[in-house]
């Protein structure tokens, strides 16, 4: 498992705390694939509702590609009904946070 670092994990919490306002408890954490994947993607596609998803790059996002290949993790801000409110994408091999999403219903 990859470490998740406390700078990663202060933006994740950062973001998700000051735009989820409605959502009194959740937990920050590493996404346990393939369990959490269908959260994840629900989420994600909340992106887009009731909007068509035709480019790749969206449909890639949506599905959540990337963070089933090697080198990367998900963090999700997870509610206590096991809801994702918000995800933040890490390749571990460079470091760098590609993509953050909150979910839009909040």
């Amino acid at each position: 498992m990859q470490r998740i670092t406390p700078s990663l994990v202060a933006t994740v919490l950062i973001l998700i705390s000051t735009s989820i306002i409605l959502v009194s408890s959740f937990q920050i954490k590493t996404a346990s694939l393939p369990t959490d994947l269908p959260s994840i993607q629900d989420c994600r596609r909340s992106a887009y509702a009731g909007k068509p998803v035709n480019l790749a790059s969206a449909v890639s996002f949506c599905n959540a590609d990337q963070i089933q290949k090697e080198n990367y993790i998900c963090i999700i801000a997870k509610s206590n009904d096991g809801e994702v409110l918000g995800t933040a994408d890490l390749n571990t091999r460079v470091s760098i946070i590609y993509c953050i999403h909150i979910h839009t219903s909040y």
